[in-house]
């Protein structure tokens, strides 16, 4: 697999909904990459060497509050003992306030927001031309929203039948809480009610 989606989760019966939207929206890519997910209890150099045995080029990591820690442990090791791989990083914990993470410095990318579309064209760029982004942090610009393809397609039989499974009819947060990143988010888009049902 030359593309490795992965992210640590809380417990296992958590399945990360962001890395299958990056999937779903790799469009051609989507035979060259695969999902990962482990957990916090999952010992890094273990996490490394799973990641490693599927010698990828490129590695994206979502990143959120609870497993920031333990992420910066298991890119340390990557980027040690892998420098060639890329490690492009995405999640609400790197999309502000990024520039001064410790993570973030260890990372090759930093994608901020939104990611459904900006990953695939970093993915396709670098893979096809070996063109890699000239800044280390970019913003994605919000995408229309009913031109997302659907994850829900790559929940398994296994996440169906053992697993929290997420589904979301819109994005965005009507609502300004000082102490929330999503209040950051200027608005709310919801996906097409007849489409989202049906997937």
């Amino acid at each position: 697999m030359q593309i490795v989606l992965s992210t640590l989760n809380a417990r296992y019966q958590h399945a990360s909904f962001g890395l299958r939207y990056l999937l779903a929206n790799l469009q051609e890519l989507q035979s060259q990459a695969a999902i990962i997910e482990f957990t916090l209890q999952q010992d890094a150099q273990d996490i490394v060497e799973s990641i490693l045995e599927h010698d990828p080029k490129m590695v994206g990591f979502g990143v959120y509050i609870w497993n920031t820690e333990q992420t910066l442990k298991v890119v340390s090791i990557l980027k040690a003992v892998a420098p060639e791989v890329r490690v492009i990083l995405g999640g609400p914990e790197v999309s502000y306030e990024a520039e001064g993470q410790p993570l973030c410095a260890l990372a090759d990318l930093v994608v901020q927001g939104e990611a459904d579309f900006i990953f695939y064209d970093i993915c396709k760029n670098y893979l096809e031309q070996g063109v890699w982004p000239s800044s280390k942090f970019i913003r994605g610009v919000l995408p229309e929203i009913n031109s997302i393809a659907s994850p829900y397609g790559l929940y398994s039989d296994e996440d169906i039948k053992n697993r929290v499974l997420y589904v979301e009819a819109s994005r965005g947060c009507p609502y300004k809480c000082e102490y929330c990143l999503s209040s950051l988010d200027k608005s709310v888009r919801s996906f097409d009610l007849d489409r989202f049902l049906a997937d």
